[in-house]
């Protein structure tokens, strides 16, 4: 249950074996303030007038009373950033690119991050259940990152690999450039050389679906996913692959080597995926 005029949300260790709640509560009243009951007179379809109701509460207080966080509604990152640490804003796919679009809202929302909790979702419009790239939301600090968990997408695969991190326990602590003190100290804006080498591959299937012919010729494509471009992994805007290995009629592949370069601008919000 929530404390009134709580400052600091609570540390996971108190929270282990807990469930939390996530939705509205109403704006709490001040001493000298009295609760007022309006009453709404409703007219029956032959014009007879009916006796006056009292309107019942949306929120129901008991439920209220065990509501962790309150979802509130955006205005802005100065206003979100005075509010009370159980306040939390949710936000869809299409605000999250419209305000990133603002660089000043950057370092606004990792600080609002410091104390207060953001989620993103998919936007209504995704009919076919598909997903959003993470990336730029983990960049940002937030905490909940919601996916259509039910489409096995390029963004799955992305975040699969990141909660693989801590033991697969579901956690993963936050990089440290999402915070606002060391986003400077943690950020490299200088070109990175990943050297990737392939130490084994076995049960490789035939390209394009193919079923004609016993004798491949296999090699892996390396695709890196950052902030700054998703989808290319160089200037070019190709994939790197290793060297194709020429008839290859056993079950496995062993030696390859490829040297891939990327422009890096946050490494500590990069994931590599190989196919």
């Amino acid at each position: 249950i929530p404390k009134p005029g709580m400052l600091l949300l609570p540390s996971p260790v108190e929270l282990v074996g807990k469930v939390l709640i996530k939705g509205k509560r109403p704006a709490e009243k001040e001493d000298d303030e009295t609760i007022t009951v309006e009453s709404v007179d409703q007219t029956l379809p032959d014009g007879k007038e009916n006796s006056s109701e009292p309107v019942l509460p949306k929120i129901c207080p008991e439920l209220a009373r065990l509501t962790m966080f309150n979802g509130v509604k955006y205005r802005n990152f100065e206003q979100s950033n005075e509010m009370s640490c159980t306040d939390m804003h949710s936000f869809s796919e299409l605000k999250v690119s419209k305000l990133t679009k603002d660089p000043a809202n950057v370092p606004l929302w990792r600080k609002y991050n410091l104390d207060h909790l953001s989620r993103t979702y998919p936007a209504g419009g995704r009919v076919d259940s598909s997903n959003y790239n993470p990336i730029a939301a983990w960049s940002l600090g937030c905490q909940m990152v919601a996916l259509n968990f039910q489409t096995d997408d390029s963004a799955m695969v992305l975040n699969d690999g990141r909660f693989r991190e801590n033991g697969g326990c579901g956690y993963v602590l936050r990089p440290r450039s999402t915070f606002p003190m060391n986003e400077d100290r943690n950020s490299c804006k200088g070109r990175v050389m990943l050297r990737i080498r392939v130490l084994a591959a076995a049960c490789l299937p035939k390209p394009n679906g193919d079923i004609a012919g016993e004798v491949i010729d296999p090699f892996v494509v390396v695709r890196v996913h950052d902030m700054i471009d998703s989808v290319k992994v160089d200037g070019s805007g190709s994939s790197p692959k290793t060297k194709v290995i020429k008839d290859l009629a056993g079950m496995s592949i062993t030696g390859a080597k490829n040297s891939v370069v990327k422009d890096i601008t946050d490494k500590s919000n990069v994931i590599k995926r190989s196919i």
